[in-house]
């Protein structure tokens, strides 16, 4: 109980620590620094990152990198726990935006990092709002921006995966961009495991990137979820062979 209290306490800190920089963000946005943006947003999720994993006794395994492309991209992962937003945010190439259940727009300061992040809050149960953030993925895509989907919907809190929902898929069906499947493994063992924190080691695999997805006909991107879902699945059968 003591490294969940730790933990908990270091996250409130660094998060109220970087408040001020809220306002140089939100001025860099406004004047279209992307890159001092981009930069800064890097720097301070980072450090919450470091923290965090420091607390929690959490050590990064993460390979792949050499597989992001140039540009937007389409982040595809699964999701086993609350660390992996985190993961995703400091542990690929740039700071992409999130597609997320509309529930965490009521978190008032992490909503104010959310919104520098670009983040789309959705309603899975409302048809007309998951068609309004599918535009909002595209033009967050379309604006140089990446996007991550978690497309289970919701944590597993545990290692198996649920079923991949398709919708978010046509980010890169309209805009072309490429798709980097990422598997994630360890994430629910820091709290979810136990509903308190515990050290572990998160695996992450950054895997070839698929291309064409606005060339493909119904039939394959229908069976696009399902390729990638299994395609994740193959990888985590690796880490828990090579880990066990």
């Amino acid at each position: 109980m003591l490294r969940t209290a730790n933990t908990l306490l270091t996250i409130g800190g660094v998060a109220l620590s970087g408040t001020p920089a809220l306002h140089t963000l939100k001025s860099l946005r406004e004047s279209g620094d992307k890159n001092g943006h981009q930069a800064l947003l890097r720097k301070k999720t980072s450090l919450l990152m470091n923290a965090t994993c420091r607390a929690a006794g959490v050590t990064m395994d993460v390979k792949g990198l050499e597989n992001i492309p140039a540009g937007p991209i389409l982040y595809v992962a699964n999701h086993q726990g609350l660390l992996d937003a985190l993961v995703m945010l400091t542990q690929m190439k740039d700071a992409p935006a999130f597609l997320i259940k509309q529930e965490a727009e009521n978190i008032p300061l992490l909503r104010s990092w959310m919104d520098e992040l670009q983040c789309i809050f959705v309603n899975r149960g409302d048809q007309k709002d998951a068609v309004k953030a599918i535009r909002a993925g595209i033009n967050v895509i379309n604006g140089g921006t990446s996007l991550v989907i978690f497309p289970e919907g919701t944590r597993s809190q545990g290692p198996d995966m649920g079923e991949f929902k398709g919708g978010a898929f046509k980010v890169a069906q309209r805009t072309g961009c490429p798709i980097v499947p990422v598997a994630l493994d360890g994430t629910y063992r820091m709290f979810e495991a136990q509903k308190r924190v515990k050290p572990t080691t998160v695996h992450v695999r950054i895997l070839k990137p698929i291309l064409g997805a606005d060339k493909l006909d119904r039939a394959a991107y229908k069976a696009l979820p399902d390729q990638i879902k299994d395609a994740i699945q193959s990888e985590l059968n690796i880490i828990r062979y090579a880990n066990p």
